[in-house]
C-alpha cells in the first residue's frame, strides 16, 4: 500500500548536531492508499548519487548525504530487527530511498499536500532533505519490515501492532521522539488508556489530528515497547511469528510468553500496571 506520512516526526538533522523542536511538529500519521505497482513519483534530477548497502539503496544529489541517510537506516534496521528478534530475516530486494533536495522539489514530484514530510509505497520511501527525514524513514522502515515478515494479505486487524512497532522503531532511533512519546504517555494515555479492545479495532481515520490521534499512537507504541522489554525480544519474535502462521493475538500471546501473559487482556494489564 501507498502511504503518506502526514507532519512527520521531526528530529535532530542527519548531518548536524539535536536541536530543540517543539512538540506541536513532532506527529506522525499515516495514510493508506491504494498501490500502484510502479513508481508513481519523479526521481532525482540528472547527477545524482547512489549508495547501496546490504539492505538499502539510498539516491541524493551527494554522496556525502547519501551514505550518510545509507549508515542511519541500516543502523535503525538492524536496531530493529534486534529488538523484534528477526535476526534471520532478510528483505527480499533493498528498500529504496529517495531525498530530495529539498521540499519544493519534493512537493513538485511527488504532489503531496503542502502538510506530507514523506511518501511511501511498496518498498520505497521518498523524503526530502529536513529535520524530519529521521522520523519518518525510521517510522517507515519498521512497517516495510512488517509487512514483508507477516506475508499476509490482510493485517488490518493488527493495525495497532504495525504501528506501535513503527512507533517503537522511532522511539529508539531518536531521543526527541522518544521524550515527546513519554510526554504523551504521562499527559494523554495514563490518565485514561484506551482498552485494548479500542485500540486494536479503532485505528485513527485518515484524516485525523489531535489528541486522539496522538493518545492513539503514544499508546500503541508504549504497549509494545513494553511487551518487547518485559516479555523478552526472543518471545516477542515468537508472539510475531505465531500472528504470522494465523493464530488470533490472544492465542499467540498466550503461546509466546507461556509463564509471563496468558493472553494480550494479561499483557496489557501488565502494562498499565507499569504506567
Amino acid at each position: 500500500m501507498r502511504r503518506t506520512l502526514l507532519a512527520a516526526v521531526l528530529a535532530p538533522p542527519l548531518l548536524s548536531g539535536c536541536v530543540s523542536l517543539p512538540e506541536d511538529v513532532l506527529r506522525q500519521h499515516l495514510i493508506e492508499a491504494p498501490e500502484p505497482v510502479s513508481a508513481p513519483y519523479a526521481g532525482l534530477d540528472p547527477g545524482a548519487k547512489s549508495v547501496e548497502t546490504a539492505r538499502f539503496l539510498v539516491r541524493a544529489y551527494d554522496t556525502g548525504t547519501a551514505q550518510a541517510y545509507a549508515s542511519f537506516c541500516e543502523d535503525s534496521y538492524t536496531r530493529l530487527t534486534g529488538d523484534l528478534g528477526l535476526y534471520s530475516f532478510a528483505p527480499a530486494a533493498p528498500y529504496n530511498i529517495v531525498v530530495y533536495r529539498d521540499r519544493e522539489e519534493y512537493l513538485a514530484k511527488t504532489k503531496q499536500p503542502e502538510w506530507s514530510g514523506g511518501v511511501a509505497y511498496g518498498n520505497a520511501i521518498h523524503v526530502y532533505e529536513n529535520e524530519a527525514a529521521k522520523g519518518v524513514i525510521a517510522h517507515e522502515i519498521a512497517h516495510l519490515v512488517f509487512r514483508e515478515f507477516m506475508d499476509r494479505t490482510d493485517i488490518s486487524g493488527l493495525v495497532w501492532l504495525n504501528e506501535g512497532i513503527a512507533v517503537h522503531a522511532e522511539k529508539a532511533a531518536l531521543p526527541a521522539s522518544a521524550d515527546v512519546y513519554a510526554s504523551r504517555v504521562t499527559r494523554l494515555v495514563r490518565p485514561a488508556p484506551l482498552s485494548f479492545t479500542a485500540l486494536s479495532s479503532m485505528p485513527p481515520g485518515q484524516a485525523q489530528t489531535g489528541e486522539a490521534v496522538e493518545r492513539w499512537y503514544a499508546q500503541a507504541g508504549s504497549l509494545v515497547t513494553f511487551m518487547i522489554r518485559a516479555g523478552g525480544n526472543f518471545n516477542f519474535y515468537l508472539f510475531l511469528r505465531k500472528l504470522k502462521d494465523g493464530l488470533p493475538p490472544d492465542s499467540a500471546a498466550g503461546e509466546a510468553f507461556a509463564g509471563t501473559w496468558g493472553d494480550m487482556a494479561a499483557a496489557d494489564a501488565a502494562w498499565r500496571a507499569s504506567l
